[in-house]
């Protein structure tokens, strides 16, 4: 059970920390957001679509201001105390620095609890949540790139032009020129048709229907064909339009046990790749020989594997920690406020904190 001295510490902490944790996600989430203005201005994602987004992005900003915030908290609670010369009152009733630093354990504790399962589970799965929405709702407004009464020939080997676009997304009496192969050039015109697009499977189709078909080969201008057809599908080749969609999971989107595997897993490519290079430097082979460049490739691409998910993995380890070290920080640095009070604590905490992520975001690019 805490104490009366315990509680009445630990309500001078959490206000601040509150208000630290408010105006930290508030400014990276700002951030974030302002990377992709492409998605949530020019292009018109839904607002439902927009604040999911914001949702999936709390649990991976969170994880970096939890910490924050205890820093905050700390020195702005204990700056209060010290300039209202309380610690002085505390030390002469017997209150020693170790019982005091108890109330700041116990909510530093409840912040590395947090921070870790931020950290190594929620953080991943709604990151891996946040980029598949995200390729998704780039990929869904790709039918508002054709505007009506427009040559459009965004997709590779086809011209499109359409006359009108109705309220439910389909296209009224359109012109398609398909120049692959470019021997044999087809002109389709269609009275209706829409874009179906297909993220899971990486596929594009274009629908159309009430079809006229005009084909001629450049070779023999005498051979041309027309054709009608009451509706057809044409395959179209839209991988520009996947080229960030994937189902595969990246580094920051696996929770700590996947990171563990993936790690395992690439020190065992690393092993089969260095007896596969022993076996190559054996041969006789010359200096360009294009086996020993793909094995030097390959243990290259290894080896960045590996070094991403120790980064990674040090990284989901590191941050729940920092709660343990701003305590040990805080206390001799925030009972040392004489003037200023909480105010000295804010300020103090932005300092040490802007030094701590410089040094984190150097140490991740090294």
């Amino acid at each position: 059970m805490l104490r009366y001295f315990d509680r009445y510490v630990l309500r001078e902490v959490a206000p601040p920390f509150l208000v630290g944790l408010a105006i930290y996600t508030f400014v990276l989430l700002m951030n974030e957001l302002l990377r992709a203005p492409e998605l949530f201005i020019a292009k018109g994602v839904p607002l439902g679509t927009t604040l999911l987004l914001l949702v999936y992005l709390l649990p991976a900003v969170l994880s970096f201001t939890l910490p924050m915030s205890v820093l905050m908290g700390f020195l702005a609670g204990l700056g209060r105390l010290s300039s209202d010369s309380e610690i002085t009152a505390f030390r002469t009733l017997g209150v020693s620095p170790a019982r005091m630093l108890r109330p700041l354990a116990v909510f530093a504790f409840g912040g590395w609890i947090l921070t870790s399962v931020l950290t190594m589970v929620v953080a991943p799965a709604f990151n891996y949540r946040w980029s598949q929405t995200f390729a998704k709702a780039v990929i869904n407004r790709v039918e508002l790139q054709f505007s009506p009464r427009e040559f459009n020939e965004t997709l590779s080997g086809m011209t499109l032009y359409i006359e009108d676009v109705k309220r439910d997304g389909t296209w009224g009496d359109i012109f398609v020129l398909f120049a692959d192969p470019p021997t044999e050039p087809r002109v389709v015109l269609a009275r209706q048709g829409a874009l179906r697009v297909y993220p899971d499977v990486k596929r594009a189709v274009l629908d159309l229907r009430d079809v006229v078909q005009h084909s001629t080969e450049i070779s023999d201008p005498e051979s041309s064909r027309v054709w009608t057809s009451s509706r057809i599908e044409e395959e179209i080749n839209a991988e520009g339009l996947f080229a960030a969609f994937t189902g595969e999971k990246r580094i920051a989107e696996k929770s700590i046990r996947a990171l563990g595997e993936g790690l395992a897993a690439a020190r065992a490519r690393m092993l089969v790749l260095a007896r596969d290079a022993r076996d190559v430097e054996r041969r006789e082979v010359r200096p360009d020989d294009l086996q020993r460049s793909e094995v030097r490739m390959a243990l290259y691409d290894v080896n960045q594997d590996i070094r991403s998910h120790r980064v990674e993995l040090q990284k989901k380890l590191a941050l729940p920690f920092v709660c343990w070290i701003f305590v040990f920080l805080s206390l001799p640095l925030g009972a040392s406020t004489r003037k200023g009070g909480r105010t000295s604590g804010f300020t103090l905490s932005i300092l040490i904190i802007l030094v701590y992520w410089t040094a984190f975001t150097a140490g991740i690019n090294m």
